[in-house]
């Protein structure tokens, strides 16, 4: 496994990012609040949600022992499994499967591998424009012959997502970054890094036919 550094990058990407959506969430609130109010008060409220994303970024890693490297290497999160469960107060926990990446790895491997998110998701907003944001855990493994590699993961994500009228399905612009601490037999590390992802979903409302 490429060994590289990516603190640099990891930390401008999140600050451009933050100020990007820090900005749509000042033009969401920018709707008149009458018309909104009335419109939110008639919609239907979102009970669970099934949809998939993809996008690309950067990822990289410092290992603790063995050799190290100083590379930042580009990432690609291929088309997503992902679900989501709606809470009370527009929250929701999201479950987020890169099967199809888990699948080609996998394949160029020449054995398993494994990675999960779980994400708590806040919605904050009342009309058709939502911020998005929320912390969570994740897991990854692998295994190739009798050489294995788990890690411990720290995601994020934040951005915005735009509502049909009918809250029937929804379209996301985001950034996830994440932090992760590794342990495998050939060497331990801590690595990390910063996706940009375009996410789509279609959801089951309290109001569904």
């Amino acid at each position: 496994m490429k060994c590289t550094q990516f603190g640099a990058a990891f930390g401008m990407g999140f600050a451009v990012t933050v100020a990007l959506v820090c900005g749509m969430s000042t033009l969401a609130r920018a709707d008149d609040s009458d018309i909104v109010d009335a419109a939110n008060a008639n919609a239907p409220q979102r009970v669970f949600g099934i949809g998939t994303s993809f996008g690309g970024g950067v990822a990289g890693a410092d290992a603790l022992t063995g050799s190290t490297g100083a590379t930042i290497v580009p990432a690609l999160l291929l088309p997503t499994l992902e679900l989501q469960l709606f809470l009370p107060g527009e929250y929701s926990i999201d479950l987020v499967a890169p099967v199809l990446n888990m699948a080609v790895t996998s394949a160029v491997l020449g054995g398993t591998f494994i990675n999960m998110d779980l994400m708590f998701n806040a919605n904050v907003g009342k009309g058709k424009m939502r911020f998005v944001v929320g912390p969570g855990v994740g897991f990854s493994h692998a295994q190739v012959d009798s050489s294995t590699a788990t890690s411990f993961r720290i995601p994020a994500q934040l951005g915005f997502e735009a509502l049909s009228k009918r809250r029937g399905f929804g379209f996301k612009f985001m950034a996830r970054p994440w932090v992760e601490f590794a342990t495998g037999s050939a060497t331990d590390a801590v690595g990390g890094g910063l996706l940009g992802v375009v996410a789509f979903s279609g959801y089951f409302t309290d109001k569904s036919d």
